[in-house]
């Protein structure tokens, strides 16, 4: 499974629509709808940030790295 996969999966499970796990890798707009949803990402970034910390935990802790 690439990384790419398992973020799609967590992403999933931490309970971020479809719509918005599609945009969040990088892929451009595959169709009208999309070109259109876009504008509605950046008022989801924070609590989809937030919703990932809550299925992961913070990434710098899982890596053991000390902040």
């Amino acid at each position: 499974m690439s990384g790419r996969d398992a973020y799609a999966q967590w992403m999933e499970a931490a309970g971020i629509p479809r719509t918005r796990r599609k945009m969040y890798p990088g892929h451009g707009a595959t169709d009208v709808q999309d070109f259109y949803e876009r504008h509605e990402l950046d008022a989801y970034l924070a609590a989809d940030a937030e919703r990932m910390r809550g299925h992961i935990g913070e990434p710098y802790l899982q890596m053991g790295v000390v902040k």
